[in-house]
């Protein structure tokens, strides 16, 4: 018995109700982003941003998947589709800018705290690119944008006050005959 093809759409409904899933979970970090508890604030940011990169992979599939479709129920799709992507992208920008406010206030940062925020500028960048597209910035408002400028000055504050993890790729190594490797003689008292 032949196998019956898949149903593109059906496929498509279903990746959509795994963004919905998906933007519902972070919707729930972004609350403990925004509330700001400083003492669990750096873990709430990040497993929010990684369940972030999970939906961003995930909307690169769909968006694929999407440009080969082109009918009404496509159309419908790609609606369903945007109204999730601009209420991932608000929450981003929400929780950043809750985030970057708390963190430039704060006056002790992790070890690599600069290398680790840095790509956080990229993201902000990508997330204006987004939302100042036609078919975006109408649903978003200008507060969202707004709120974005605010997260990217108080990073950039935090960035200027933070230094960079120093880069020792370019050293000189040993020569093999100085190098001294550790016996268990090393490791016993001598005293």
């Amino acid at each position: 018995m032949p196998k019956s093809e898949p149903d593109p759409k059906a496929e498509m409904r279903a990746m959509l109700a795994t963004l919905e899933i998906q933007a519902a979970e972070a919707a729930q970090l972004a609350m403990l982003v925004e509330r700001g508890l400083k003492a669990e604030t750096y873990a709430a940011y990040h497993e929010f941003r990684s369940k972030i990169g999970e939906f961003r992979a995930l909307v690169s599939l769909l968006d694929a998947r999407l440009g080969g479709l082109d009918d009404q129920r496509a159309g419908d799709l790609r609606e369903q589709f945007q109204r999730l992507d601009q209420l991932v992208l608000t929450m981003v920008v929400r929780a950043a800018k809750s985030f970057f406010v708390i963190l430039a206030e704060s006056k002790v940062f992790p070890l690599g705290a600069h290398d680790l925020f840095l790509p956080e500028l990229a993201s902000l960048d990508e997330a204006e690119e987004r939302l100042r597209r036609p078919d975006y910035a109408a649903a978003v408002g200008p507060s969202v944008l707004h709120d974005l400028d605010e997260a990217r000055e108080r990073l950039k504050l935090v960035l200027n006050r933070l230094p960079a993890l120093p880069d020792f790729s370019g050293l000189p190594t040993l020569p093999k005959e100085l190098e001294h490797r550790p016996t268990r003689e090393d490791y016993y008292y001598r005293g």
